[in-house]
């Protein structure tokens, strides 16, 4: 198998040193050896998840392979256990301590073994569920988690061809049971493209084109969003006669995209609530979905964070990315809601903001003790939104 040249450069140009994601499996231990070839400043994960007995054999066996390749190795144990939605939970349990684990060893990217068989399956799977375009699309090459950057760099390469490099290199693979159990629906549409004789190549070729498709509306709400909305300090304010005059789903994307920025989901709402959050924006109402608030403001309609939702994010060092957006910048303290705060703050309408969207904006603590709000004028510190449509979580 001849590695593109766009892998091996996407590998050789990444900040090191860098993350491997490792299970043992022909897809991880493929990835592992294209990045042995493109470089050598490389630190391995093997997560274990607690699920399977020999899932810890694996482990010591990615290990052993490291060792001799004299790479750096670390095992995460996860110990889950077995239940409902436990894919779900597996998959966010794996990101969260991978995420953790290299924020602490300062590594800033992590790839991932994800191939195009995983593209194709990860379709007929979504098809199933009666998704849009937004979940048939090609998953991302890339995408952010707490600051951490998790590359996919073989979404055009197929499984087969990477177990083949991997034997042929004289590594054994192993092979997940999990993969054919059909409890779990990959397994099931995996046996059914085989069944079927489906062309997996033709599959992700389809989720691929699906995906320059979301990223041309993508860029097209965007552009939208610069002429109709206006950003303010953290609020988000659209004029209610442009976004009636738009089409239905580049409302329901513009919207979206604001729950998103604003509440910091990782998904979307289901579809019902995206619908009657979408009847009430449309005409004027007042509502609250995903920690966001939507409410009329003469022509205009605001969305700001809900209190609530702002009280229960992680307060945060100054200089750290808090409630998902803000960046607060000036002399040490601890960053979170200003919430019954305010009662302390004589001149607070200086701000020129809602009593609720300052409550729910950032404020610089001492424990108990009120230091700054950095939405109000004056005051050693400054706060910064990051930007609502890039694809990262950093501030501007």
């Amino acid at each position: 198998m001849v590695v593109p040249d766009d892998v091996r450069a996407a590998l050789a140009t990444l900040p090191g040193p860098v993350g491997i994601a490792c299970s043992g499996g022909g897809d991880s231990l493929g990835l592992l050896h294209i990045a042995y070839e493109v470089r050598r400043d490389l630190t391995v994960l093997t997560v274990d998840h607690g699920l399977r007995r020999e899932a810890a054999q694996e482990a010591e066996m990615v290990a052993a392979l490291c060792d001799r390749l004299r790479l750096s190795h670390t095992i995460l144990p996860l110990g889950l256990s077995d239940g409902p939605a436990l894919m779900a939970r597996a998959r966010t349990a794996r990101y969260d301590a991978m995420t953790a684990w290299a924020r602490k060893h300062g590594v800033s990217t992590i790839c991932l073994g994800h191939t195009q068989d995983d593209v194709a399956e990860t379709l007929l799977m979504r098809l199933s569920d009666g998704v849009g375009l937004d979940g048939l699309a090609q998953m991302a090459d890339r995408f952010q988690r707490g600051g951490i950057t998790f590359l996919r760099p073989l979404l055009a390469t197929a499984r087969r061809d990477l177990r083949a490099r991997v034997v042929a290199a004289g590594w054994s693979p192993v092979d997940d049971p999990t993969n054919d159990d059909a409890r779990f629906d990959r397994a099931r549409i995996r046996k059914g493209i085989a069944t079927l004789g489906l062309d997996s190549r033709a599959i992700a070729r389809s989720a691929a084109t699906l995906r320059k498709a979301q990223e041309a509306l993508d860029w097209q709400v965007a552009r939208i969003a610069a002429e109709i909305a206006q950003l303010d300090r953290g609020d988000w304010l659209i004029e209610r006669d442009a976004l009636a005059a738009l089409p239905l789903e580049i409302v329901r994307r513009l919207l979206l995209g604001g729950l998103a920025w604003i509440g910091g989901g990782l998904h979307p709402p289901r579809y019902e609530e995206q619908r009657t959050f979408l009847d009430r924006a449309r005409a004027g109402q007042a509502a609250t979905l995903q920690g966001v608030q939507l409410r009329a403001e003469g022509t205009r309609l605001r969305l700001s964070r809900e209190p609530a939702a702002a009280a229960r994010a992680p307060e945060q060092p100054v200089g750290a990315v808090w409630d998902t957006r803000w960046c607060v910048t000036g002399p040490q303290g601890t960053v979170r809601a200003l919430g019954e705060g305010i009662a302390d703050i004589i001149d607070w309408r200086a701000a020129g903001l809602p009593r609720s969207s300052l409550i729910a904006g950032p404020a610089v603590w001492d424990g108990h003790t009120l230091l700054g709000t950095p939405l109000l004028p004056g005051g050693p510190w400054t706060a910064t939104c990051r930007d609502p449509f890039a694809r990262s979580d950093t501030c501007r």
